[in-house]
Parts: structure tokens; sequence; C-alpha cells
């Protein structure tokens, strides 16, 4: 009996004992059922019925040990870099305090100096001129200069340089009224400030505290936790099989699902 085929293709297939792709054996063959097709119309039946459960995720990842720990020791490490944080923002304010302390009280010696220079120079300015022979002739007599040469007794060594006008009443030069009037400005304004903060918490700004200074940090810690950005669970680690995060194609930086970075 000689066969014959339609064609080239028809031909080798029946060469390699393949079913043509027209016919009953190619539905046939279409029809035929795999191990995992019927694995799964298997399981499907069963868990119709209730003898099975619904399926798993087996995408979720689940945490080893090793995963688990490494877990366990990031939320401890968000936690000791947020008390770093509110603890170091809490010394920096202290330190900025203490600078500006220290600003004012360079300004207020400052100021002292320069009315202290001031009122030198006026008494220089305006003291009795005595020559050495006449010191030293006033030395034998015990006088020690203690009366002038008319043998009336010298001014106050206070009113000196602020000779007294015609009605006896002493006279302040007008720069060194400025100078100690803005001393008592700035005493009087910042001052009061930096002396009511010292007063509040004592040695906040000199010397040292009597009280711990991260007293009732909770509050700063718990909103720097807040504002870190959260940590991955266990179950947001996600499938990496079907999922995964497209690499960056910018020097070495990749895409990293479960980073350890706090920011």
């Amino acid at each position: 009996m000689q066969n014959e085929w339609k064609g080239v293709k028809a031909a080798e297939e029946a060469m390699e004992g393949r079913p043509g792709t027209n016919g009953a054996a190619a539905q046939a063959a279409r029809d035929k059922l795999n191990v995992a097709d019927l694995e799964d119309r298997i399981k499907n039946v069963l868990r119709f019925h209730g003898l099975l459960d619904e399926i798993p995720d087996f995408g979720e990842a689940v945490d080893d040990p090793i995963a688990t720990a490494l877990r366990h020791a990031q939320r401890e490490l968000r936690t000791v870099h947020a008390t770093n944080r509110a603890r170091r923002n809490r010394l920096v304010a202290i330190a900025k305090e203490r600078l500006a302390y220290q600003e004012y009280v360079e300004a207020r010696e400052c100021l002292d100096k320069v009315i202290s220079g001031l009122y030198t120079k006026l008494q220089k300015k305006d003291g009795p001129k005595v020559s050495k022979k006449k010191k030293k002739a006033a030395e034998p007599n015990g006088a020690n200069g203690a009366t002038n040469g008319n043998g009336l007794p010298p001014p106050c060594p206070a009113a000196l340089g602020l000779g007294p006008d015609e009605e006896n009443r002493i006279i302040v030069p007008d720069q060194l009224k400025q100078y100690v009037s803005a001393r008592r400005d700035l005493v009087d304004y910042i001052g009061s400030k930096f002396t009511e903060i010292e007063r509040e918490a004592p040695g906040r700004l000199y010397g040292l505290p009597k009280r711990s200074v991260f007293e009732a940090i909770d509050e700063e810690i718990q909103r720097e936790l807040e504002r870190l950005p959260p940590v991955a669970s266990s179950s947001s680690s996600q499938t990496r099989g079907s999922s995964i995060a497209p690499r960056s194609q910018k020097g070495k930086a990749k895409a990293r699902g479960d980073e350890m970075d706090l920011g």
C-alpha cells in the first residue's frame, strides 16, 4: 500500500512519527493533558470540596534566622540613630546659647574697657600736676600730697575729669554718657534674657548643669523616628523572582528591596 502525502511537511511529520497538524490525530494530541495540568485540576477539585486550603503565596519571602536578626538589629539601629539625632539637636541648641552668652560677655567687657579708658583719660587730663621737686619737698613734711599748694585738700578722685559747672554740679561728657547708656541697654535688654535662662536651668549658659541636659527627650526621639523612612517588613521584602527591581545604570547605584540606609 502506497502512502500519499499532501506535501513535504506532511511527509516529514509522518517520517518522524508525529501526528499531522490536521485531522483526528492532531485533535487527540491537543486534548492530551500533561502532568502539571492534571495536578492543577485535581487540586482545584479538592479545594472546592474543602479538602485543601487556599492557594498559598509562594512568592512571599520567609525570613531565615539571619534575616530576622538583621531586621531586629536594623530596628535597634533606627532607635539609636533617632536618639543620637535628638541628643545632638539639644546639644547644638545649648552650644548656640553658650556662644551667644559668650558674645554678650565679650561685648559688655569691651564697653567696660572703653568706659574705663575714657574715664582714666579724663582724670589724667584734669588731675593736679605736681613736679618732682614739690613732691620731694612735700614728703618730709608728712603731708604725702594730702594738700595742694594752697593748703586745701585735693578734690575727690572720682570727680576728677568731671569738673563742676557754675552750679557746682558734676559734668559728664556726652561721649562717656553714650558709652554708659549703651552698656545699660545691653545689660537690660540682652543680659536680662540670659539671666532668665540661667535661672530656669542653672548651668545652661556657664558652669556645669545641675541636672541632665537630656531630660524629657523621649518626645523628640519619637519625632525623629517618625521622620525616618519605614523599615520593610518580612512580607514586603517582595518576590524577587517575579518582580525584580530594575538596576540603575548610573555609577554603582543599585536598587535594593530592603535597604539598611537610615537617611
